[in-house]
């Protein structure tokens, strides 16, 4: 009966995750689709003002060819219009801050476009049709070429984001349709549940003894906490040995062909560079569920000395990129008890990222300073800044991709960071960004001299 009780509320609350789910992939799909109806629309009024730009050009001179009123009322209507789709568009895409620079570099160079539009046409009416003839192949210029090249760009512009809405849109459909298929599994495991719970309860009543049924509940509950804890350690045991287990073999099988194949040892490098590179995604994705699951990431403290720990980092980060100019600042006592490896793999992070991010013409500095409360940590580059809005959820698990440098995205799965911060508040620390273009980009780590590993969870936090 206990067990059917515990698997009817896992079923209820998987039950009511999957519609959550499903309600709000309804919601995201409808906002999606509604994006790429929008893009359809911005796409069609590009198009149109392109059209305007092409008939002003044209009317105004074919009127000074031939002097005809009508032609001179198409081109008013032609100047008019552009204006209006000018408008439109710039609404339509005020959010999108790239469209927004080219309406504008479109908008300026059509109106210096057609103001010598409008002077052929009183030239005309001044001087007749040989002097306004003149005057075009005197206007004969690059802002028309400059003008049709930025409207394509737009065009290219809403293509690239409709592709974007449209694979979100099917992540979605397949997102739906999950949440579907488990919330009519739950569904159905209730209803079997439902029922063996009512014959368990029947069952129970004839027995009467609520002694007995008390010491059952909490024996239930012992055990419920008990399996929780042992699936945290199973699901972190198995997913570092299934796929650690592949790599060690995969990494011995490359040192074996390196001997064996010495013409493709460039090949072989890149082999083992990637196997190296998927070692530490899967170190990071264990240190992202031991955060997710139980009481975070396990510290193992003891006397660390920070400058001397940084050095060596320094100089291991040297070894692999020769060009990089890193500078070292220490001031005051930088001893105290931390977990020297989880520091190491901060650093390691902090500066591999400030080396990849930052600007080939200035050097990384990193200020390390102790004094009676603690001691601190900074490095510097001098690259490209990171907006306010990335900067708002850079420590966010899985924000790769969203920043380049030097043509280049980042590399791992996005989650150093994420761990870096984990790592800093279990000493009980403190982590921070700043950056901008006058001072560049810092983080920023502050330790307590002595430090009290933090947990995550409580006696009464429970797994969901």
């Amino acid at each position: 009966m206990l067990l059917t009780l515990r698997t009817g509320l896992v079923a209820a609350a998987g039950f009511v995750a999957a519609v959550t789910v499903f309600l709000f992939v309804s919601v995201e799909l409808t906002g999606t689709n509604e994006r790429i109806e929008h893009g359809t629309i911005v796409k069609l009024a590009i198009v149109q003002m392109r059209l305007d730009a092409a008939l002003a050009a044209d009317n105004a001179t074919n009127y000074a060819l031939t002097g005809r009123h009508d032609r001179m009322q198409m081109y008013q209507d032609a100047r008019a219009s552009f204006g209006e789709n000018v408008a439109r568009v710039r609404d339509l895409t005020r959010d999108n801050p790239v469209q927004q620079a080219a309406i504008d570099g479109i908008d300026s160079r059509m109106h210096e476009r057609l103001a010598e539009f409008q002077a052929v046409v009183d030239q005309r009416d001044l001087q007749g049709k040989d002097a306004a003839l003149a005057l075009i192949d005197r206007q004969i210029g690059s802002r028309t070429l400059e003008n049709r090249a930025a409207i394509l760009g737009m065009l290219a512009e809403e293509d690239r984001l409709t592709a974007l809405r449209r694979e979100r849109a099917r992540r979605l459909d397949v997102a739906g349709v999950v949440a579907v298929s488990v919330a009519s599994l739950c569904f159905a495991f209730l209803f079997v549940a439902g029922w063996n719970a009512r014959r368990a309860d029947a069952q129970s009543r004839l027995v009467g003894n609520a002694r007995r049924a008390k010491l059952e509940v909490e024996n239930a509950a012992l055990n419920e906490r008990a399996k929780i804890a042992e699936f945290q350690e199973r699901f972190i045991g198995v997913l570092g040995h299934d796929l650690r287990n592949p790599l060690g073999a995969l990494a011995v099988g490359i040192d074996l062909l390196k001997s064996a194949v010495p013409n493709e040892q460039r090949t072989l490098a890149r082999m083992a560079s990637s196997a190296q590179r998927m070692s530490r995604m899967i170190d990071q994705l264990l240190d992202l569920t031991r955060s997710r699951l139980g009481g975070g990431i396990e510290l193992k403290i003891g006397p660390t000395d920070l400058g001397k720990l940084t050095n060596e980092i320094v100089d291991e980060l040297r070894a692999q990129r020769h060009d990089a100019i890193v500078n070292v600042l220490a001031e005051g006592d930088l001893n105290g008890d931390w977990d020297s490896d989880r520091l190491a793999q901060v650093i390691s992070n902090l500066v591999g990222n400030a080396i990849h991010h930052g600007s080939a013409d200035h050097p990384i500095d990193i200020d390390l300073e102790g004094d009676e409360n603690g001691v601190s940590f900074c490095v510097r580059n001098r690259g490209a800044p990171i907006t306010a809005t990335l900067q708002k959820v850079l420590f966010d698990p899985f924000r790769r991709g969203e920043r380049e440098s030097n043509s280049q995205k980042t590399a791992g799965v996005g989650l150093g960071l994420f761990i870096s911060r984990e790592i800093i508040e279990k000493h009980g620390g403190r982590i921070d960004v700043s950056s901008t273009a006058e001072a560049g980009t810092m983080f920023t780590f502050t330790l307590p001299r002595a430090s009290q590993p933090i947990s995550k969870l409580d006696g009464s936090d429970e797994l969901t």
